[in-house]
């Protein structure tokens, strides 16, 4: 939060604090044990604070307060939730301060769900728009925990090619594998050239190791892709499209840019 709004760590916490005491986000404090680090609390917005931005955004509350209520009961997967999101975050980031490139829209899997409706498609932990110049690529994060059994994962393959085969700009939407350990890498890619078709326009596929990830930075060339004979890229470096004419100026995390995304980064 400090770093998508804020310009240093007390004017940050005042604002929360300044929330939290008129109940308009609540707060998991964390817990202190002898010889343990302290981890970040956690802010959750609560419903009352979903009632407020809707009438901010002149919008119709239910579905705001929907949206707070899910996040509360999906705390059990707050750990997996928060690190997909990390991603997200870290792109940002690096590309706030610069003009060529930025993350436009952001969506969790709640907002994706809801997106696709009725429609069968497969739900990412998160998906987003990078604009690079004048063009743009579809990001679909899978956070994968090397606990998936191969027919799971040839599930999860399957329904993206089957999606995406035969598309108009299916190449620009890049389903990126961050995985743990390099045999887990190994294991997603031999499950990957089974079923990617080269000579049919389709999805990419790709993987990183979590590690060079955090080591590395989300915009290094980290990722290895499925039947690509170029070597590691970067995200910028994937293949794109013609943008919309979306202002790069207005992408997540570049200055002020809540003021004129008021929708935040779903917003249009």
């Amino acid at each position: 939060m400090q770093g998508l709004f804020f310009n240093g760590p007390r004017s940050c916490q005042y604002r929360l604090k300044w929330l939290v005491e008129r109940g308009l986000v609540n707060a998991w404090r964390t817990v202190i044990r002898p010889g343990h680090v302290r981890h970040a609390s956690i802010f959750l917005l609560s419903t009352r604070g979903a009632s407020a931005l809707a009438g901010l955004s002149g919008d119709q509350s239910r579905p705001y307060v929907l949206r707070a209520e899910h996040a509360l009961a999906r705390h059990h997967n707050l750990v997996h939730d928060l690190e997909a999101s990390q991603l997200f975050v870290d792109l940002a980031l690096a590309t706030r301060h610069v003009p060529t490139m930025g993350l436009y829209h952001w969506v969790g899997e709640h907002g994706i769900r809801r997106a696709y409706g009725e429609e069968a498609a497969p739900v990412p932990d998160g998906w987003g728009r990078f604009l690079v110049g004048d063009r743009e690529l579809f990001l679909h994060l899978e956070l994968d925990r090397g606990s998936e059994q191969t027919k799971r994962l040839h599930g999860k393959l399957a329904a993206y090619i089957a999606y995406f085969r035969g598309r108009p700009h299916a190449s620009c939407n890049h389903v990126l594998f961050v995985v743990p350990t390099e045999q887990r890498r190994r294991q997603v890619e031999g499950v990957a050239r089974l079923l990617v078709e080269t000579s049919v326009e389709c999805c990419r596929i790709w993987t990183a190791l979590r590690h060079d990830l955090a080591l590395n930075g989300p915009l290094s060339r980290v990722w290895a892709g499925i039947g690509e004979s170029t070597g590691r890229v970067g995200i910028p470096e994937m293949p794109s499209r013609p943008a919309g004419g979306r202002p790069l100026a207005d992408c997540i995390g570049k200055p002020c840019w809540w003021e004129r995304r008021p929708g935040g980064g779903e917003g249009v």
